[in-house]
């Protein structure tokens, strides 16, 4: 049950990698700032939203994929 969440954590910062590149070479000057603040805001949502969620449900799915 793990994986999927590994791999949807790795995909994520692969992502905020080829964002900030991409800012770098577009635009020089605030691009890469602008990018880490879009980050923060989406990693505050979510640690609020999906966190919560998950700590919620994941043992109950845990137990069902034991099943």
């Amino acid at each position: 049950m793990a994986i999927p969440v590994m791999i949807s954590i790795l995909v994520n910062d692969i992502s905020v990698i080829i964002d900030q590149s991409m800012a770098s070479y577009l635009m020089p000057v605030g691009g890469v700032s602008t990018i880490n603040y879009a980050n923060m805001v989406n990693q505050i949502i979510y640690g609020v939203v999906i966190v919560s969620i998950m700590t919620a449900t994941y043992p109950r799915m845990s137990s069902l994929a034991q099943e």
